[in-house]
């Protein structure tokens, strides 16, 4: 049996760490996220340009979520949700987006946008929680926002 050790920090994963993950998880994307990106690419944007809220169990990244934060409007994008399946149910994806949430009305943004397949019943779900509503359909691609209210 797998001991779990769950601990949660910000920006502390390296390239490798997030590569690492990106390949683990990426069979659980719609479409399988290396058919839409280079893995290596897009761990190297999430490195350099994103705010990472991470998930570790031991020395190993279980959970990710990432932001682009757009300053000149004050809105963020989430580019990335993520938990190795192993870890599912341990309510990881859950604790990240409250981290998001929190970080964006801590900095004045007024909004998260994000991506999702319509085929990806389960990350909608997930995202309608949190208050996410529709905006538009591009192909099979939703556009969902969360309008975030000041303290």
């Amino acid at each position: 049996m797998t001991t779990i050790e769950i601990i949660y920090h910000k920006n502390t994963s390296s390239y490798q760490e997030i590569l690492h993950h990106l390949s683990e998880v990426e069979t659980s994307f719609i479409p399988i996220l290396s058919e839409t990106v280079s893995l290596y690419e897009y761990a190297e944007k999430l490195f350099n340009k994103s705010i990472r809220y991470e998930c570790w169990n031991k020395k190993r990244l279980i959970g990710l979520i990432a932001i682009y934060r757009n300053d000149n409007e004050n809105i963020g994008y989430i580019t990335n949700v993520s938990v190795v399946e192993e870890f599912s149910g341990n309510k990881i994806a859950t604790k990240l987006m409250i981290d998001v949430l929190n970080y964006s009305k801590e900095h004045g943004l007024s909004r998260l946008d994000l991506h999702v397949n319509e085929a990806n019943n389960r990350a909608i779900s997930f995202y309608k929680l949190f208050g996410f509503k529709l905006r538009s359909l591009n192909s099979s691609k939703l556009l969902m926002s969360l309008e975030i209210k000041s303290n």
